[in-house]
């Protein structure tokens, strides 16, 4: 089979802030990003056709026959089977827009929107996320899925007798070298999985469908609501419910997170908090990044959308509906529900050279460090995407 390539469309832009570090395909839905999942599908390695200014992080593809799928698009049976026929500058489309291609010979500088190419089928209905409250819904649904699919095809660690289980027992599954005991594991309304070296401490309580990743740690006490999925590397406290911490972050004191998307390198003070429904009961508004202006959502129900590297002080309260870009420090006066990238504080832009000091620090706590092709996104971050002044 040709080299496939995961393509970032339209898509892109409206997935800001999440977006402005990563392709789509590195969005974390479920048990894993979408990339993950193609990978896994296909059985063989995805390659990444990006934005100008992320392309430095990943390996190029060949230049040869290839076929492109819209990064946004999760895979399916019914869709991969469409794909596979394709021919040479064969497209499947939805809604006017490529969901996949077939090139003859694929080209790092190829400007996909502008391909020559024949529609060969239009699909009605293909699930993909355009929208950040795209990724909360639709893992709604996938993550109890993508659980179910690998407690059937896996055995799990036997669970230490000091765990209390509500529900079946059989719908958790907790990989080798995890730390928990005198917990409670709620599965009677979907399954939990804990990866591997993830630690549970004393008198968490999590409530399925739930995922945890490698590495992460759930805090004594902590409150873990369904539908949330939690990355490698992440320490959380306190209670969250319906959301997804793509990884790295750390929410790790008292305080409530709800229907919220957090990037990575993230981090919140104690006694923080996301309102998460309007006092109205209405429809949440999100402010749209690439379009300067506020797009209202069919959610009832949305907290925060956080980019990656963003942190707030203590007793921070997020109004609902509330969008944070990049590196953005906040603290003092009440935030507003739009906060731009490398903002420091209100009204104040966050030094790069300083942020890069901070990054490098964080980095260095889980052992890593901020590489050359990081820091040129970051710093082309700051000189595109920083906005000094923004609608109310």
């Amino acid at each position: 089979m040709s080299q496939v390539i995961l393509f970032d469309g339209p898509e892109w832009e409206n997935l800001f802030p999440l977006t402005l570090t990563r392709p789509v395909g590195h969005i974390r839905i479920g048990i894993s990003t979408i990339c993950e999942k193609w990978e896994k599908f296909i059985k063989k390695p995805i390659y990444l056709h990006t934005i100008q200014h992320l392309k430095g992080q990943y390996q190029c593809a060949e230049d040869k026959e290839s076929i492109l799928i819209n990064g946004s698009v999760l895979p399916s049976d019914n869709i991969y089977s469409k794909i596979k026929t394709l021919e040479i500058n064969e497209a499947i489309c939805h809604k006017g827009n490529v969901i996949a291609l077939r090139v003859e010979k694929y080209d790092p500088d190829i400007d996909i929107s502008q391909l020559i190419y024949t529609e060969k089928e239009s699909l009605s209905e293909v699930s993909k996320i355009n929208y950040p409250e795209d990724i909360l819904n639709i893992n709604d649904k996938l993550l109890s899925e993508e659980i179910y699919a690998h407690i059937q095809q896996h055995t799990s660690h036997e669970l230490d007798p000091t765990i209390a289980v509500i529900g079946d027992k059989q719908q958790v599954y907790i990989e080798n070298s995890v730390s928990i005991s005198h917990c409670t594991l709620n599965v009677s309304h979907g399954p939990i999985y804990i990866a591997k070296n993830a630690t549970i401490m004393e008198g968490a309580m999590l409530r399925g469908p739930l995922y945890i990743g490698t590495n992460s740690v759930i805090k004594m006490g902590a409150k873990i609501y369904g539908n949330t999925s939690i990355g490698p590397q992440c320490k959380i406290g306190g209670e969250v419910k319906r959301t997804i911490v793509i990884g790295n972050s750390n929410k790790g004191h008292e305080g409530f997170v709800g229907d919220s998307v957090i990037g990575e390198w993230c981090n919140f003070g104690a006694d923080s908090n996301t309102s998460n429904m309007k006092n109205t009961y209405g429809k949440i508004s999100l402010y749209d990044i690439a379009r300067n202006k506020k797009r209202i959502t069919n959610n009832q129900f949305l907290g925060l959308m956080m980019g990656d590297h963003s942190k707030c002080a203590i007793n921070t309260q997020f109004n609902t509906g509330t969008v944070v870009g990049v590196f953005a420090n906040i603290f003092g006066a009440p935030p507003p529900t739009y906060i731009p990238s490398f903002s420091w504080g209100k009204g104040q832009v966050y030094d790069i050279n300083k942020a890069l000091e901070v990054a490098n620090i964080v980095y260095g706590r889980r052992n890593r460090q901020l590489s050359d092709s990081e820091k040129d996104v970051l710093k082309k971050i700051y000189q595109q995407y920083r906005i000094h002044d923004c609608p109310s």
